[in-house]
């Protein structure tokens, strides 16, 4: 009742001040001069400024313009907020919003004061639209412009639960610190997610400026690191403030997701379910920087290492499986940090998988081609366990089997051994079990890529056409080339095998050199409509290359295809 009765009362003084003539007040609120000044400027001469800040600012960017008919036009000027309708003021609280939002970039200049000047003379912003003027420039909390823009607000009653401690900064004319934000972060997590939810607006605005990621970043880790516990209420606070910003398509945006995420990582082990949730969408919401993607599932995964039970969730396996780019990434990772706590269970992981599923034993094969050694021994014994346990291999699995032999011949020796001597509990004692044995250690592919040796790279056809180094792929495309031709007389590859290889490098590879060399080959009597047309289309969507000459290459292709189907047809047709 009596909070009722307050808000009946401010409204009340609202009204009155508004009536009254502008004249009649010695004080007006003012951005950019004193009370007093302010009182002597008429409106017109504050809506000039107003109109000179606004022109300023379409000059820096044209998303200005659209409010030159609006919140700074002339039809506008002598509106009173207070004698509009309900609905009239919900309009115009949205395009205020949307106004301060995309002022907040520029706030600190001079033409947005000028701006902002009008809003307060006009709109009485700084009264009505108090929530959304704070959450458009809390980035600049540290900044005197904050502080005037602070002195002047008025909270109504129903928010001083939230910045009552702002009514002490504003009378001791006090710059807000992080300090003091922190504190009352801590204190009351809604104004935590205030916060948030300001960023994540600006960003859902299209804004994307310096401060304003870097700002979220480190007011949520120091949140996070600040905690006297970090309880299960927190976690449930923070994965989805984390899973807000993996859902934007910047890039630093992003990368302040996995700054948070990995700061709540070091002090939190999360539930299989979360962990689950949270990486499928750290790799799986598109991510604008495929590195920092991996070196943050890293360094995740170095402190939840028990979370998975050493096997990593066959969804996250899917969405890993869906980055080209990301075995060469942990290469080149693998060779500058410690990523053992990760490497391990996704190898052990992608060998149990392998075995069903097609796309993750590609993905292995990838894997096992543009890893270091050291990780061997892990991944061999989880062959040899998976392929008793499957009674042997076909397919796709018996190609991954015959990669990890070629790349991994000693490792695999010894894990047949161990396997054989009956050291590894992952294996039986059975007259089976040394059978499959043996025929794992004598080889029992009939993928002849496997085999086919190219003596440039002192490797075969299937690793080297794998391979990270783009130098070994091209090496490989000219051997493939020379098969094909027929120009190699000592071996010879079936249409399936040669398609396989093609479309590989079709829809993965990122060397112009390498898909110059494919897209050469007489690819329609090599792989089928359907198939060539989705993997031709790839390379001009994915932007992996530079195109140039590579579209007369994929166009000829595409006009090669005999599309006799009417699905195929359309496909063609739709790609040139």
């Amino acid at each position: 009742m009596a909070s009722s009765l307050a808000s009946q009362l401010y409204k009340m003084r609202t009204l009155d001040r508004a009536m009254g003539n502008e004249r009649a007040h010695n004080v007006r609120a003012s951005f950019l001069f004193d009370g007093r000044q302010a009182a002597d400027l008429d409106t017109q001469t504050i809506f000039d400024i107003g109109r000179d800040g606004l022109q300023e600012l379409r000059q820096m960017n044209q998303r200005f313009d659209a409010y030159a008919d609006t919140l700074f036009s002339e039809a506008i000027k002598d509106m009173d907020r207070v004698l509009q309708t309900k609905e009239e003021n919900a309009k115009l609280d949205e395009s205020i919003r949307s106004f301060l939002f995309q002022l907040a970039p520029h706030f600190l200049t001079k033409p947005a004061g000028k701006a902002i000047e009008w809003l307060v003379r006009r709109f009485r912003i700084h009264e009505f639209n108090a929530r959304d003027v704070l959450a458009a420039i809390m980035p600049y909390h540290e900044t005197k412009a904050f502080l005037t823009m602070l002195t002047i607000i008025t909270f109504e009653t129903s928010d001083m639960d939230l910045f009552g401690f702002l009514v002490a900064q504003r009378k001791s004319r006090r710059l807000l610190d992080r300090q003091t934000l922190m504190a009352q972060c801590l204190r009351d997590r809604s104004l935590m997610a205030f916060v948030c939810e300001a960023v994540f607006r600006a960003c859902r605005q299209g804004l994307d400026y310096p401060g304003l990621h870097s700002f979220y970043a480190m007011v949520m880790s120091q949140y996070i690191g600040q905690l006297p516990t970090i309880d299960n209420s927190a976690v449930q606070f923070v994965v989805p403030c984390v899973l807000d910003g993996l859902s934007l398509s910047s890039r630093d945006a992003q990368a302040a997701a996995y700054m948070v995420l990995g700061s709540l990582a070091a002090r939190a082990t999360l539930t299989e379910d979360a962990l689950e949730k949270v990486l499928c969408a750290v790799a799986g919401r598109r991510p604008a920087d495929v590195r920092t993607m991996a070196m943050c599932l890293v360094q995740v995964l170095q402190t939840q290492a028990d979370a998975f039970n050493a096997r990593l969730p066959a969804r996250l396996l899917g969405v890993l499986a869906s980055h080209a780019t990301l075995p060469r990434i942990l290469s080149q990772l693998a060779e500058s940090f410690d990523v053992e706590m990760f490497m391990r269970p996704l190898l052990s992981s992608l060998a149990h998988h392998a075995f069903t599923s097609a796309e993750l034993s590609q993905f292995l094969a990838a894997l096992v081609a543009a890893l270091p050694v050291a990780y061997a021994p892990t991944l061999c014994e989880r062959i040899v366990a998976e392929y008793i346990a499957h009674g042997g291999a076909q397919g796709s699995s018996a190609e991954i089997v015959d990669v990890v032999r070629l790349r991994y011949g000693q490792q695999l020796e010894d894990a047949i051994g161990a396997a054989a001597a009956g050291s590894s509990s992952a294996v039986g004692d059975s007259e089976a079990m040394h059978k499959m044995l043996y025929e794992l250690k004598a080889g029992g592919s009939n993928n002849r890529s496997g085999v086919v040796h190219i003596k440039e790279t002192s490797t075969t056809l299937y690793l080297s056409i794998n391979h990270a180094d783009a130098g070994i792929r091209l090496v490989a495309a000219k051997a493939l080339k020379a098969i094909v031709a027929g120009e190699r007389t000592d071996v010879e590859l079936s249409r399936e095998e040669a398609s396989s290889l093609v479309v590989d490098r079709l829809a993965h590879d990122d060397s112009e050199q390498v898909l110059e060399v494919v897209l050469s080959l007489p690819l329609p009597t090599l792989v089928e409509g359907p198939a060539l047309v989705a993997a031709l289309v790839s390379v001009l969507d994915d932007e992996r290359v530079p195109l140039g000459k590579l579209s007369s290459s994929v166009a000829g292709n595409l006009l090669a295809i005999d599309a006799t189907d009417a699905q195929t047809y359309g496909r063609v047709a739709s790609a040139l």
